[in-house]
């Protein structure tokens, strides 16, 4: 009788199955994202921009600058143009610029890292008026960021300085391809 027990107690499991086997019973599988990428792969440019921030770190006065100014320098050595430069703190007239973009010594850009401390008061704001008033004059292309949008995605914001380099014919299409990699948008997490 003691067999027929066993027996039974035996049978009440055979059919069980592990929770890994029930299909209603396992996590979700992760959308695949695209192509797997090494992290080795981006290591080198990694360290260019480390390397673009020490070299900054000393001309510039904020970290903001640091952040932006070594990813338009490492974005620029990808393309390897020695025509195209970045200036740290640029002098044109009474003011000075957070940067200036140049191709062939000819001004085409400038660019203010806008920290809410220096730009915030009316006083600030009116000064910040008058030079992009005269980067106009000048025919520079002016752009302002955000402390907080270079921090956030400092990516984007190189990539809209580039992209208007491109449309004014200060990049070739090959340049830019190059550089999509390197300065594409991150993808958004939901």
């Amino acid at each position: 009788m003691r067999l027929y027990e066993e027996q039974s107690y035996e049978d009440e499991f055979a059919d069980f199955q592990s929770s890994n086997e029930w299909p209603c019973m396992r996590p979700p599988r992760e959308e695949e994202q695209g192509d797997f990428k090494p992290i080795f792969g981006c290591v080198p440019h990694l360290f260019e921009i480390w390397a673009a921030a020490a070299t900054l770190a000393p001309k510039c006065e904020s970290p903001i600058e640091i952040e932006l100014g070594s990813r338009i320098i490492a974005a620029f050595g990808i393309i390897d143009d020695p025509k195209l430069n970045l200036i740290v703190q640029y002098i044109l007239g009474p003011y000075r610029y957070d940067f200036a973009i140049t191709r062939d010594d000819k001004l085409i850009a400038l660019i203010e890292c806008d920290g809410k401390e220096f730009h915030s008061t009316d006083d600030q704001l009116r000064r910040d008026r008058a030079k992009d008033h005269l980067a106009a004059k000048q025919d520079a292309h002016m752009f302002r960021f955000s402390g907080s949008e270079i921090v956030r995605d400092g990516r984007s914001c190189v990539r809209k300085v580039l992209y208007n380099i491109l449309h004014y014919d200060h990049l070739t299409r090959e340049q830019w391809d190059a550089l999509k990699m390197a300065i594409e948008p991150r993808p958004s997490a939901i």
